[in-house]
């Protein structure tokens, strides 16, 4: 994915993984600035059931950042994303009535910088110009109920600065996390740009290799069967209707050796290349070519579950690929036989299906013992 709407997790679903932890981090310090800030504001006098209804709404928005940003879901989407800012908005509002008697409300208001704080935990899911927009959203939501307020309770203080300064560390934090974000696609983007230079030289390299392995394999063929034919034809100095059907034999055998190789797609290379000496062949039904209309990640994420399971010696014998079209979309299904039906075989695999996710429009992982389905779609290109 290229331009404005790329995110790190399109671009590095894998690395995207590793900064979980500290989304995880971030949300549980907006969550204790939350409550903090929400007790010091009850101690002074202020509302309690909606100030609790401020605090759950706000909780269920960190929770929905945690589960989304986490390697059992795929994509971190915009109408997740919309989601959490109306959740943390809706908190500002029940906080706002909370503290809707007192002149003091301004030092009450916890969602504003605990909202910048979530748009830092998001910078790697979503874009920068969609933190942007959302940010200055909700921060304009925010500001406008503050200025509400200071004119109903006749602050001291002038309203418009009162709310300024509710907005102003959620229109910083929001910024700052949409130009992290901007930065870190760049620096994903220009890496992309430097491995495929890379690898198309490489493929130079090995279109050369494979040129001469197929031709090596051509003459291996013709010295095997037809020089030896050929030879016994010239020793004879006759030809027989048995060597006309030798012949013809030979042809066919031939033909459909070439016809194979040609037909072979990416994934069948990558299974017989996985497969262990003295174990059965991994089955790939493609009858309609699709593995060729996968992406570059899609063919990727799919290659490493291959070999991992191949690897795998609790992995049972012949796992099957099974790829079907459906109008455009196209339906795989990976159905692997597990020899230990344990929950380590599943949680093992979990950062691979983490990456699927990201890169196939949905998957799912189901387990039927001994059986282990991952079931994955995407558009036909």
């Amino acid at each position: 994915m290229t331009g404005s709407g790329a995110t790190a997790q399109r671009l590095d679903p894998a690395g995207t993984l590793g900064t979980h932890f500290l989304t995880i981090v971030l949300v549980v310090v907006a969550c204790l600035w939350a409550i903090v800030v929400s007790a010091l504001s009850l101690s002074r006098g202020g509302d309690t059931v909606p100030a609790l209804g401020a605090l759950g709404v706000f909780a269920i928005a960190c929770a929905l950042v945690v589960y989304v940003s986490g390697e059992g879901h795929g994509v971190f989407t915009p109408g997740i994303h919309l989601t959490v800012h109306g959740l943390v908005v809706a908190s500002f509002i029940l906080a706002s009535w909370s503290s809707w008697s007192t002149d003091d409300f301004s030092r009450d208001q916890w969602a504003p910088l605990s909202l910048g704080i979530m748009m830092v935990a998001v910078a790697h899911y979503r874009p920068a110009r969609e933190l942007i927009a959302a940010g200055t959203a909700s921060a304009l939501v925010m500001g406008a109920v503050t200025f509400a307020h200071a004119i109903v309770v006749e602050t001291a203080a002038p309203p418009l600065a009162l709310a300024v300064v509710a907005v102003i560390g959620v229109l910083a934090l929001c910024y700052g996390a949409a130009m992290y974000s901007q930065r870190t696609v760049e620096a994903l983007q220009r890496w992309h740009r430097r491995a495929d230079v890379v690898a198309e030289a490489l493929a130079d390299e090995v279109r050369v290799g494979i040129a001469r392995s197929v031709q090596q394999d051509r003459v291996t063929i013709l010295n095997r069967d037809v020089v030896p034919f050929f030879g016994d034809m010239l020793a004879r100095e006759t030809i027989t209707d048995d060597d006309r059907d030798r012949a013809r034999e030979i042809a066919n055998a031939i033909r459909s050796v070439m016809v194979a190789d040609a037909d072979r797609t990416w994934l069948e290379v990558v299974v017989q290349q996985a497969g262990r000496p003295g174990r059965a062949l991994i089955a790939v039904d493609d009858p309609y070519f699709l593995a060729t209309t996968m992406t570059t990640a899609q063919r990727t994420a799919l290659r490493a579950h291959v070999v991992a399971l191949a690897a795998d010696r609790k992995i049972a014998e012949g796992f099957s690929i099974v790829l079907s079209r459906h109008g455009r979309l196209c339906v795989g299904t990976l159905s692997v036989p597990i020899l230990s039906a344990d929950h380590a075989r599943r949680s093992r695999y979990a950062p691979i299906h983490a990456v699927m996710r990201v890169a196939f429009d949905s998957v799912s992982i189901q387990t039927h013992p001994p059986d282990l389905i991952v079931r994955f779609t995407y558009e036909h290109s």
